[in-house]
């Protein structure tokens, strides 16, 4: 076993090195200032404030999963009814709300869009997928997988993704929303 002083010739460091302050006036004290206290609530509240949403999700995640009944089908509020129909029509209302009534009806006599957005919609990425579907499955791809690839091509986006995205990425806001009725 080392003593002391062998630890101190190998390493440079003696035990009175390794030990702290000896006294209490030699601690520097944190700095527990109001003024800093103000500042670093504010950094928090700032931080906090550009979050909301990731922290949005996580209380919505919480509260679905405390009462898991009240937001389901036929559950506490009957939100098949309740939720999802307000839900829809406050979209569309706010959506064609912040469009101009002539964009709308400009939108909507635009054959051109409505046939290239219900085209691709409705027959080339069902074609598509199916094609991908089928050469997954001659390569060994498992059978129920390659049909809900299908489905899931064949199925349409959700109303309120086309238009919020649309208007996200400065598209034609008015078209998104026609076709979205349609």
């Amino acid at each position: 076993m080392l003593k002391d002083e062998d630890v101190a010739a190998q390493t440079g460091v003696t035990v009175a090195d390794d030990v702290g302050p000896q006294h209490s006036s030699d601690v520097k004290q944190a700095d527990v200032s109001p003024r800093s206290c103000r500042s670093t609530c504010s950094k928090v509240y700032t931080y906090l404030l550009a979050q909301w949403f990731i922290i949005g999700l996580g209380v919505a995640i919480a509260f679905a999963a405390a009462v898991p009944k009240l937001g389901a089908t036929k559950g506490y509020i009957r939100a098949e009814y309740s939720v999802k129909i307000p839900a829809i029509i406050l979209i569309f209302i706010i959506s064609g709300l912040g469009l101009k009534t002539k964009a709308l009806l400009t939108a909507a006599a635009d054959v051109r869009i409505h046939l290239l957005v219900q085209g691709l919609s409705l027959a080339a990425i069902p074609a598509i997928g199916y094609g991908v579907a089928l050469a997954l499955r001659n390569g060994g791809f498992n059978d129920h997988l390659a049909d809900g690839l299908v489905i899931m091509a064949c199925m349409p986006t959700t109303v309120s993704t086309n238009v919020v995205y649309t208007a996200r990425a400065a598209g034609n806001e008015a078209a998104a929303l026609v076709n979205a009725v349609l």
